[in-house]
């Protein structure tokens, strides 16, 4: 289920040693997060079929050296978090651990956007 506690679970998550642009990895080692939005841009895209289809949910994150710019975040749904979402599981456990895949967040610190790839 995508909420409050997801949410939370994915902002303690986020390393951002482990970004995958080797450019900014160094200006954005020292970066936090203070919060992800449990309420998405779109709330239809809630939806399970909305799920399905697009993959994805975009909602807002709180990120930057002090935590508090906020980036657009698109989480993007793997197969197990299809699957969880489906069966009304918890996706926690779709989010990936640095030694599983290092480089499951991308970060575009020019247009304060973010991307996590979800198991």
């Amino acid at each position: 289920m995508f909420n409050l506690e997801f949410c939370s679970h994915l902002e303690w998550s986020l390393d951002f040693n482990n970004i995958e642009n080797e450019k900014i990895k160094y200006y954005a080692k020292n970066f936090w997060c203070d919060g992800v939005s449990h309420l998405p841009e779109d709330t239809k895209s809630l939806l399970y079929h909305n799920i399905e289809n697009n993959k994805q949910i975009i909602t807002k994150a709180w990120i930057g050296y002090g935590g508090n710019e906020i980036y657009e975040m698109k989480i993007k749904f793997g197969e197990k978090a299809i699957e969880n979402y489906k069966n009304n599981k918890s996706l926690i456990e779709c989010i990936p651990g640095n030694n599983e895949n290092p480089n499951w967040i991308k970060l575009f610190m020019e247009d304060k956007k973010i991307e996590i790839q979800l198991k």
